[in-house]
């Protein structure tokens, strides 16, 4: 089980947070983000575990949560909108 998984199942990620990280696991033997160099997906990456991150700090999207996220992540506006542009999709598992 990866770590997203066990960090779902003992409640550490809300239902919204688990479906975003679901959607950048591998689907098919094919990555979501192939078209992009590693480094661009690293950066992807390194975006998404930067905000759950700050979500241990800040439960919610509150001001504070953004002056947070700014001071240790301070492209996260680019890497946001990248990331919601992509065209993600769950992958059920079944084990």
């Amino acid at each position: 089980m990866g770590a997203e998984a066990r960090c779902a199942d003992e409640g550490l990620l809300s239902k919204t947070h688990e479906n975003k990280v679901e959607k950048l696991q591998p689907q098919g033997g094919s990555h979501p983000a192939e078209h992009r160099t590693g480094q661009e997906t690293k950066n992807l990456i390194e975006y998404v575990v930067v905000h759950e991150m700050v979500h241990l700090i800040e439960p919610m999207h509150s001001n504070q949560f953004i002056l947070i996220l700014h001071k240790n992540y301070p492209t996260w506006r680019e890497a946001r909108t990248e990331l919601n542009q992509l065209s993600l999709t769950a992958e059920v598992w079944r084990e």
